[in-house]
């Protein structure tokens, strides 16, 4: 992260990915029985495998803004479902620790860490809602407002979806679900040996993992160098 004229050596590209909600507990370099992660097993064996590491929140929006900001959640408040982090943290996430010649990218099939990217997008050379990289999506509220994505991705959800309370649109929120479940229906056709217990999906957007990897594959070719990516994937959080 030195600044180009401080360095003895070429400055390191930065790739951090996040599998949301993946435990420890079934990964075999944690001691699972079953071989459930070849591939990560490979990558250890040429790596730093940390044993003693702790989340600093037991879901996803305190947990991940303390990873972007390195503060514990009652500094960043960000403390509930659809909370954001306050203005003065939104501007001091790791992408400015980074030299002004690097590139900084963010992308995130949660939309709530879509939602704290989207507070700290000004410091981002690239930034994408996480539909980029779904192949369905029921979502339309950041189409019409992309410059107020935040107070309009979560009002349409409260008007249209069960999230453990009722709609306050009874007569669209039917429409929706009629909608949802054509959705569904088509999925389980497409996908349906693949994934046995559904699709992984979160606030009707549907992604592929193997999609979202090989996008990062190909952006590693693409990226001006050096840069520094935060890519955090849904799966295997849901189903």
């Amino acid at each position: 992260f030195l600044p180009e004229g401080q360095r003895s050596s070429p400055p390191p590209n930065i790739l951090i990915i996040v599998f949301d909600a993946l435990s420890a507990r079934h990964i075999p370099i944690y001691g699972y029985p079953r071989q459930t992660t070849p591939n990560l097993a490979r990558l250890a064996a040429h790596a730093n495998v940390y044993h003693a590491h702790h989340s600093a929140g037991n879901f996803t929006t305190p947990g991940t803004t303390s990873i972007l900001t390195g503060v514990y959640p009652w500094k960043h408040r960000a403390l509930h479902l659809h909370g954001p982090m306050l203005e003065k943290y939104a501007s001091r996430t790791f992408f400015n620790l980074a030299a002004s010649d690097y590139f900084r990218s963010g992308y995130s099939h949660n939309l709530l860490v879509t939602s704290l990217l989207y507070q700290a997008k000004a410091d981002l050379d690239a930034f994408n809602f996480s539909r980029a990289l779904a192949y369905a999506d029921l979502e339309y509220s950041d189409k019409v407002f992309p410059n107020d994505y935040n107070a309009s991705i979560w009002s349409e959800a409260m008007i249209l979806r069960d999230l453990g309370n009722k709609p306050s649109s009874l007569f669209l929120s039917q429409l929706f679900r009629l909608l949802r479940g054509w959705q569904d229906h088509k999925t389980e056709q497409q996908y349906g040996e693949q994934f046995p217990a559904g699709a992984p999906v979160n606030n009707d957007l549907y992604f592929l993992l193997e999609e979202g990897i090989d996008w990062t594959i190909e952006q590693l070719h693409h990226w001006p160098q050096p840069f520094l990516a935060y890519l955090h994937f849904m799966p295997p959080h849901y189903p």
